[in-house]
Order: C-alpha cells, then sequence, then structure tokens
C-alpha cells in the first residue's frame, strides 16, 4: 500500500487512467492539424518580425545623419564661436555706421543752419556796405527800392547822404554818369 500510495501521491493521476487520456486527446487532437497550426503560427511570427526589422531599419535611416555630416564637440564648438565673434563684429559694425550717420545728420543740419544765414545775408549790400556806399530804403520791406546813399570817406573821416530816388534826379536834371562822379567825388 505504502508503493501505491507513493505513486498516486506522485503524478496524482492513477497509473491506468493515464492510457486512457492519452487516446482521449489523440481523439481530440488531430496532430497533422495541430503542426500545420503551429508552422502558421511561427511563419507569421517571422513575417511580422522581419516587416518590423524592415520598418525599423528604415526609421534609423531616415532618422540618422551620414557619418560624413556629423561634426565631433570641438568642432562645433569652433564653429559656434567663429559664429558669435561674427556676430558680435557684425553688431560692433553697425553701432559704428550709426554713430557716423547721427555725425552726419548733425554736420547736415548745422550746414543747412549755415546755408539758412548766408541765404539771408544780402551780399549786394555788403558789396556796398564793404565800397563805403551805406543805402537806404524808406520801409522795412526788403524789396523796397533804395531811395538815398549814405557815402563814407575814409580819407576824410566823413559821411554824406546822396539822394538817389528816380523822382528826385528827374527833378534836378542829373544824368547816371553825374550821379556816379558824385558818389565817386564823395567817396574819396
Amino acid at each position: 500500500m505504502a508503493g501505491m500510495a507513493r505513486k498516486e501521491s506522485a503524478g496524482s493521476i492513477p497509473e491506468a487512467s493515464l492510457p486512457e487520456m492519452i487516446d482521449e486527446l489523440n481523439s481530440v487532437l488531430v496532430p497533422d492539424e495541430e503542426i500545420a497550426r503551429v508552422h502558421d503560427y511561427a511563419e507569421k511570427k517571422r513575417l511580422a518580425q522581419e516587416q518590423l526589422e524592415a520598418s525599423v531599419s528604415e526609421l534609423r535611416n531616415s532618422s540618422t545623419r551620414v557619418s560624413a555630416d556629423w561634426r565631433s564637440l570641438d568642432e562645433h564648438t569652433d564653429i559656434m564661436k567663429g559664429m558669435e565673434n561674427e556676430k558680435f563684429d557684425l553688431a560692433k559694425k553697425i553701432n559704428e555706421q550709426e554713430a557716423a550717420l547721427s555725425m552726419l545728420e548733425s554736420e547736415i543740419e548745422e550746414m543747412r543752419c549755415e546755408g539758412d544765414a548766408v541765404e539771408a545775408w544780402d551780399i549786394e549790400e555788403e558789396l556796398f556796405r564793404g565800397m563805403g556806399f551805406i543805402p537806404y530804403q524808406d520801409t522795412a520791406d526788403p524789396e523796397a527800392p533804395i531811395t538815398s546813399l549814405l557815402v563814407r570817406s575814409a580819407k576824410r573821416n566823413a559821411a554824406v547822404s546822396i539822394d538817389i530816388d528816380p523822382a528826385s534826379l528827374r527833378d534836378n536834371d542829373m544824368t547816371p554818369f553825374t550821379l556816379a562822379e558824385k558818389l565817386w567825388a564823395a567817396a574819396e
């Protein structure tokens, strides 16, 4: 009994029922169909694995650069430093150009002011004054005709007023030649 108990407890299935179970399994399972099913499963698994490997290979190729394009960290750092230096050089040049532009704009404004002053300065009047003839106008209008001249003589340290109004010249029967002689005589 002890031997029998050992056999039952070891497999927990009685030996007599084991051949019956194998026969029962053989009747349910058809070995050829099962082998075909396992082969189909293995083939599907192999195809799926090949497709996955192909996809991974394509992804790897599309996401990686050619090894010739790769730069070392030192090369990358050198390129970045070069670009930074170029950026600072360009910023410096821009600042210099802006300063030069500002100086030129101030010079233009200065020259514009000087030009306005020159335009306001009556050259003809200054020429007359330099020769000793100071024109006089009856009104403050710069376009008004000159009615008389104050003639200054440096030799005699004297000034003489001469009426040059056209109506006055006609009344005194003074010709342009006579007027010119009178003006130069007063200027001496």
